[in-house]
């Protein structure tokens, strides 16, 4: 983002008058509050600034062990990116930041069964800091390749499987509230890119199909498709959720999900198929 946007992006929330609260997270740029990244760059120079920026909490991606997370997360050159990562997180630990840190290991059908041995791994790496493992399931609208994601059975049993293996002490096994406000149902929620131009949903970032506005003087609206998300993926005025006895718990769910089934599941299907066709030829 250059220093013309930032510009752009402070007169933006300061056309919102006086705000009682303002929250910010910067999308795998260290700047404040809180940022998620592939922790790929997050070397030393930058871990030094962390105190001064304010950053309390840092959320880094990992798919696996060494050879599972190279194979699906590599630089466009093909070499790994596992051990960088690591050594990165280990000169973080040894620094005097103190913040939150949680270590997400993404997950579908080709990487499951190596969950719980990473998990384990970096739960005694740095069995002395305050981190947090946990599972990100990786979904349709992530991967375009919907043969190995999880469907609502398979996540559940990956759980359930989780739950038991560790008697239920890393797994929560009664369901939580879920899904209150996001940025794509909230009236002052904006994503913003690195153009300055403004999405409902991080999902949506880089898809010029799905901008909502701009930070910049004179930028257009999208109000058809703010009101989508807004209200027409609005659990409350759904026939199906309401009769469902859990959407006090998951509250409809992911408002970019329920958008793309309602309004985008041709898209979807065409998507899929394409994909599968180039790739089987």
């Amino acid at each position: 983002m250059s220093d013309e946007v930032e510009e752009e992006l402070i007169g933006f929330i300061r056309k919102f008058g006086h705000l009682d609260n303002l929250s910010i997270t910067w999308f795998g740029v260290p700047f404040s509050a809180g940022i998620v990244t592939n922790g790929y760059l997050l070397d030393s120079s930058v871990v030094f600034q962390l105190l001064e920026l304010r950053i309390q909490s840092i959320q880094v991606t990992i798919d696996g062990q060494h050879e599972v997370h190279d194979s699906r997360r590599h630089c466009i050159s093909g070499a790994g990116t596992y051990s960088t990562i690591l050594s990165n997180l280990d000169c973080l630990m040894m620094a005097s930041w103190d913040g939150r840190l949680a270590i997400r290991i993404n997950i579908n059908h080709s990487n499951k069964s190596c969950f719980s041995d990473t998990a384990e791994m970096l739960r005694k790496r740095y069995s002395l800091h305050k981190i947090a493992v946990h599972p990100g399931i990786i979904t349709p609208g992530a991967n375009p390749d919907i043969s190995c994601v999880f469907d609502r059975e398979a996540e559940a049993k990956f759980f359930l499987a989780q739950a038991k293996e560790s008697s239920g002490r890393s797994m929560r096994l009664y369901p939580g509230k879920g899904y209150a406000n996001c940025t794509a149902s909230a009236r002052n929620g904006f994503v913003v890119g690195p153009e300055g131009e403004i999405y409902k949903c991080w999902h949506d970032v880089g898809n010029p199909a799905m901008v909502a506005g701009g930070v910049t003087k004179g930028s257009k609206w999208h109000w058809p498709l703010i009101s989508k998300y807004m209200v027409g993926t609005d659990a409350f005025e759904d026939p199906e959720c309401l009769q469902c006895y859990a959407l006090p718990l998951c509250n409809g769910g992911c408002r970019h999900f329920r958008l793309r089934r309602k309004y985008r599941i041709e898209e979807m299907v065409e998507h899929h198929y394409k994909r599968t066709l180039c790739e089987s030829h």
